[in-house]
């Protein structure tokens, strides 16, 4: 590759990260709305079998609600297990 298109593909990179990084402060200091999620909606976030989630609910390993016949999960509880950090602000580097 030449040395323009290096420079071009490096600014074009920097703009790239500078639209991601206003969209990162944005979603940082935008509520997240806490909802109650299925069985096998956290299963799929936490990659996970259904089954081996449920086994982990009846442990008490992981907190969840238990409807008439179904188990629910808070959605905010989910996310935090998988390591995602609302208060903390993400940055590209």
């Amino acid at each position: 590759m030449e040395e323009t298109e290096l420079k071009k593909i490096t600014v074009k990179l920097r703009q790239i990260e500078k639209k991601l990084n206003k969209v990162l402060e944005q979603c940082s200091t935008d509520p997240v709305e806490d909802r109650l999620i299925s069985v096998k909606e956290a299963a799929e976030i936490l990659s996970i079998s259904e089954s081996r989630l449920r086994n982990e609910i009846r442990l008490g390993n992981i907190p969840a609600h238990k409807t008439k016949r179904a188990y629910k999960l808070s959605y905010i509880d989910v996310m935090k297990r998988v390591g995602f950090d609302f208060n903390q602000k993400k940055r590209f580097t």
